[in-house]
């Protein structure tokens, strides 16, 4: 943990970041409803913390495309081969497509289909759990200053808090997630796509779902849980610890890999994958060695 406290010193003033130290009675003074753990230290940054609406992020997405003439299928693609003119693409709806360049940005899927015509990617994936805590209006004006929280432990786990956010089910949810490593007990290894499957559709995992309520409940204890929902999601962790972002072939470009952590820098990922497909060459100003892809057989 004094790592972590060490490493984040460090980039806050290497960035020029403000941030306040905090401690067990700094916490309790600046949020009543929240019980810290005894003796814990943090830092905390007001500018440059918080989180994102994937649904918005995603909503936004389509509409920038669309006025720019796009056409988006919604459907899954199956496979990929190459073509006179480039590319055929079969859809899920049966529905082919053809392209002169292509990029892949399939996430934990990507090894599943046939699409690289390559050899896979080395990605492991990572079964990961998170429990929403619904709250009523009244706790959730409350709160309505807390921030987005990581915990580290002193016995190595972790947990993520996230603030009340209402869903487009107009319920708000305090949402916690377990550490996204494979040493945190409660992460499960994947391997086939039937796992993926199933995990994603399983109704209830009771080791996840406790040790998240008693987590909450411990740090909350004063906040009235209405219900709650357990969601599962896979994570695709790269050899490098870092994105995969480059060309797989001279037309086809590949971004994969987010390691639990990557949803925040999706757009720029993106800037990355349109610019460098529409060269044909790496085109940003970070180091393209520093994203180099690596495969299984590497």
């Amino acid at each position: 943990m004094e790592a972590d406290i060490q490493l984040c010193d460090d980039f806050c003033k290497a960035n020029d970041i403000e941030y306040k130290v905090l401690d067990e009675a700094t916490v309790s003074r600046m949020y009543s409803y929240f019980t810290p753990p005894k003796g814990c230290i943090g830092r905390y940054i007001k500018k440059h913390n918080g989180h994102i609406s994937i649904r918005n992020l995603v909503k936004a997405c389509q509409m920038v495309s669309a006025r720019n003439a796009a056409v988006r299928f919604n459907t899954i693609a199956k496979s990929v081969v190459k073509s006179t003119v480039g590319f055929e693409i079969s859809l899920g709806n049966d529905t082919i497509i053809h392209s002169r360049k292509m990029i892949l940005t399939c996430g934990s899927f990507t090894n599943f289909f046939d699409l690289l015509d390559a050899k896979p990617l080395d990605i492991t994936l990572n079964g990961h759990s998170v429990l929403k805590f619904e709250i009523d209006e009244k706790d959730g004006k409350m709160m309505a200053d807390f921030p987005s929280w990581m915990y580290h432990f002193n016995s190595g786990e972790s947990v993520y808090i996230l603030p009340p956010i209402t869903y487009p089910n107009g319920k708000t949810y305090i949402k916690l997630g377990h550490s996204v490593y494979f040493d945190d007990p409660l992460s499960t290894r994947l391997s086939t796509l039937e796992e993926v499957k199933n995990w994603y559709c399983q109704s209830d995992r009771p080791e996840a779902r406790c040790y998240l309520q008693e987590k909450f409940s411990e740090m909350f204890p004063s906040v009235n849980v209405l219900s709650q929902q357990l969601d599962h999601c896979v994570m695709a962790m790269t050899a490098t610890g870092r994105q995969y972002i480059g060309f797989v072939k001279d037309d086809v470009f590949l971004a994969c890999g987010g390691n639990g952590k990557t949803a925040k820098m999706a757009l720029e990922i993106g800037y990355i994958c349109a610019k460098s497909i529409v060269a044909g060459k790496w085109d940003y100003d970070l180091n393209e060695a520093d994203f180099r892809i690596v495969y299984k057989e590497d």
